[in-house]
């Protein structure tokens, strides 16, 4: 049986706002929902203003909503962010009751705080990251 979370439980503070940790289809992004296309502009602007011009995210519509999107590529590049995120992981963790998403989970949020490069292959791989080639077997 899976636990049910709580409001609040997965998000983290980014230039003022709350952003929510979503893992899906193996990747990590942060969210944040917004009224209008004015509400979501301003909130890019704030994260541009505080790490940078290089600093990118997206808007895609939710429903009657628009969602801030930041995806996990840009997020590995920012430490204040990345331990926010893990810290969330970790939460997620402890309250997951199913044994075989633990020990899946558990791999996973290992793989994140220890990986001295960024992400684990898994989130790069899904990514739009261009990852390096395999090497060929001898022929």
């Amino acid at each position: 049986m899976e636990v049910k979370w709580r409001r609040g439980e997965t998000q983290i503070i980014v230039a003022s706002y709350g952003f929510a940790v979503s893992v899906r289809k193996g990747t990590i992004m942060l969210i944040h929902q917004v009224r209008d296309g004015v509400e979501a502009e301003k909130v890019i602007n704030a994260l541009k203003a505080k790490y940078g011009n290089e600093f990118h995210a997206y808007i895609n519509k939710r429903g009657k909503y628009l969602a801030v999107i930041v995806p996990a590529y840009v997020v590995e590049k920012y430490d204040d962010i990345k331990e926010q995120v893990i810290e969330v992981l970790r939460r997620k963790l402890e309250k997951t009751k199913d044994e075989k998403k633990k020990t899946e989970h558990s791999h996973d949020t290992k793989a994140l705080s220890t990986h001295r490069g960024g992400w684990p292959r898994w989130i790069v791989s899904r990514t739009s990251l261009k990852t390096e080639p395999r090497s060929s077997h001898k022929q």
